[in-house]
């Protein structure tokens, strides 16, 4: 199984234009994800040692990101844009067209 290295997620998550959430959890970094100023979607990274995402967190973020499995790896390695996940989200009715 293909692992993701958590200190690259939480890179690519904000090079993205993921904002680290201002909440403080002791388990968890939230991720918040804004188009056009609104709230469209989060996740959440542990903030453990682990140094892999194991499957039932990648399974998380597939849900909570709205991608499949093959999508979220291409969205971490790099070879999905930013502007390339909107208008997948828009493809997919998460984000609206008329807030463009």
């Amino acid at each position: 199984m293909a692992t993701i290295n958590a200190n690259v997620a939480f890179k690519k998550l904000r090079e993205k234009g993921f904002t680290v959430s201002d909440q403080k959890y002791s388990d968890f970094k939230y991720f918040e994800f804004y188009h056009n100023d609104q709230l469209i979607l989060h996740t959440k990274l542990t903030r453990g040692k682990e140094s892999t995402l194991g499957e039932e967190v990648i399974r998380q973020m597939t849900f909570q990101l709205k991608l499949n499995r093959e999508e979220l790896f291409e969205f971490l390695e790099g070879e999905m844009t930013q502007e390339e996940y909107v208008e997948l989200l828009i493809e997919r009715g998460v984000i609206s067209e008329e807030g463009e």
